[in-house]
């Protein structure tokens, strides 16, 4: 399995922090499949910043929407994919424009 999908096992007991789960920084090339209909599909590139047990943060060239459901592949195992719900995205003119922040759901 590769590294973006390898923390998914932990649960929020193993990280004593106040964050529910670790964060690990990957800044590994992906892929966000989105699905307009059943049978249409759109892929776009991304970059997968971080992972962590419920999820993902992103840098993507388009826009997303909050509640957005897409899949993310990571490059280095593109025949794995994990379905996520976008829960934020950064705002325009802020140090976190152009990313976005996804739960797996």
């Amino acid at each position: 399995m590769s590294d973006a999908f390898e923390n998914l096992g932990k649960t929020a007991n193993d990280y004593p922090d106040c964050r529910q789960s670790q964060r690990v920084v990957l800044k590994a090339q992906g892929s966000l499949v989105l699905t307009r209909d059943y049978e249409h599909q759109l892929r776009f590139p991304c970059l997968i910043i971080n992972s962590s047990q419920g999820g993902f943060r992103l840098r993507v060239n388009f826009r997303l929407r909050c509640g957005q459901v897409v899949e993310v592949v990571s490059a280095e195992d593109p025949l794995t994919s994990v379905e996520c719900r976008v829960i934020w995205v950064g705002k325009a003119g802020s140090q976190e424009q152009g990313e976005a922040g996804l739960q797996i759901i």
